[in-house]
């Protein structure tokens, strides 16, 4: 295994890109505004809702579809459903992530 994978071969970092990708209302520029402000996927998932609301907007329809997201998703289901489909993600912080795509307007993060 390398180093931060889990016995499925996914570090834990990944799995949050891959649920703050899934998340409603959350595009490429909304992702990147969160991740600089919160400067991890981790800090950006577990951030609380006022934290969130500074740059989803206080009150906001995003802001809400996220937090009802986070609280419904099943973090375990999903480490198994890419596990049984032999998902692997590349993420954008990723060195085999393709510098065609690191540099385009919004690039996607997964």
């Amino acid at each position: 295994m390398e180093r931060g994978e889990d016995k499925m071969g996914m570090g834990m970092g990944n799995i949050y890109w891959h649920l703050l990708n899934l998340a409603p209302g959350i595009g490429p520029q909304k992702f990147f505004s969160l991740l600089e402000r919160f400067e991890t996927v981790e800090k950006i998932w577990q951030a609380n809702a006022r934290e969130l609301g500074e740059v989803l907007g206080k009150g906001s329809k995003t802001l809400a579809k996220f937090l009802d997201f986070r609280d419904k998703i099943n973090l375990k289901a999903e480490i198994e459903k890419l596990a049984t489909k032999q998902i692997k993600l590349l993420t954008w912080d990723d060195e085999k992530y393709p510098l065609n795509l690191r540099y385009i307007y919004s690039p996607p993060p997964v």
